[in-house]
């Protein structure tokens, strides 16, 4: 199961990670925490930088449901030098565990977007919230879903049977909980920068990413050639622009994904003005 995916395939059926290869802008999506994601985010990471400098980076946490909650202390560990990545409190505000990052897997420091909406739960929230707290990543698009309970399992009638109870909260490193109580005004992980999209951007969205993922085999050079098509009367030109295979890159430039292009264009800008700001001698 792959949990790490780029920006497009190549023709060896391999990710393409750059979402803007001139301004070393990369791309990836994570779309659950399991074992391996911390060793594939490694990898990406180490094709990019092979390829050239990597200069920024979005990491799109959208509709990740969650997962290994180990798995997503690895991978916050990985853009957090030090401190406390999440801890778990009881309903009377007891901290009960706490775990704290490690300097040894950290990347080099670079700007950061966390892509999130309402459906990024539980581990992505904390992956997004952790790195909200420190200011390493600028978070961007709608509130979460606010999933941060930890549940219990406890027997009965000797194992034959088991009552899961909710008994902890996940809490942030700056004392957040994302949980969503009951008549709660806030909860989850707020954006920084607050893009909205309507359902059927969402779905229109989602339905152009599922279209550009299919990798599709050329054909066989021996195979039959089909005649050319007839000269399409006015009425057919919509049809015809219809059929014409889907780029990746139409998420962008047609404006398909409106938070995807905000998250871009926002690290664009932050760039450009880095580089002023050093030339600046600032």
């Amino acid at each position: 199961i792959e949990s790490i995916l780029g920006w497009q395939r190549n023709d060896a059926d391999a990710w393409d990670y750059w979402i803007d290869p001139a301004a070393g802008v990369g791309y990836v999506r994570l779309t659950q925490f399991i074992p391996q994601t911390a060793d594939d985010l490694d990898q990406a990471i180490a094709q990019m930088t092979r390829e050239r400098p990597l200069s920024a980076l979005i990491l799109d946490l959208r509709f990740n449901p969650g997962g290994l909650l180990s798995s997503a202390i690895d991978i916050a560990d990985r853009f957090i030098d030090e401190g406390t990545i999440v801890s778990t409190v009881t309903a009377d505000g007891h901290q009960t565990n706490e775990t704290r990052a490690q300097t040894r897997v950290t990347y080099p420091h670079f700007p950061v977007v966390v892509l999130v909406n309402r459906g990024s739960a539980s581990a992505s929230e904390i992956v997004s919230g952790a790195l909200q707290d420190y200011g390493r990543a600028t978070i961007v698009g709608e509130r979460s879903f606010g999933k941060g309970s930890v549940q219990d399992l406890f027997p009965l009638e000797q194992g034959k049977a088991y009552l899961k109870l909710t008994t902890q909260y996940y809490m942030l490193p700056q004392g957040r909980i994302i949980h969503r109580m009951p008549d709660a005004d806030t909860w989850g992980i707020e954006p920084d920068l607050v893009v909205t999209m309507t359902d059927r951007q969402v779905a229109d969205a989602l339905a152009h990413r599922q279209e550009v993922d299919v990798l599709r085999d050329p054909a066989p050079e021996d195979a039959p050639k089909a005649p050319p098509p007839a000269e399409p009367d006015a009425a057919d030109t919509d049809d015809a622009a219809d059929s014409e295979p889907k780029k990746t890159a139409d998420l962008i430039e047609q404006g398909i994904d409106p938070q995807l292009e905000a998250a871009l264009l926002l690290l664009k800008t932050q760039l450009i003005a880095d580089d002023i700001a050093l030339a600046r001698g600032k």
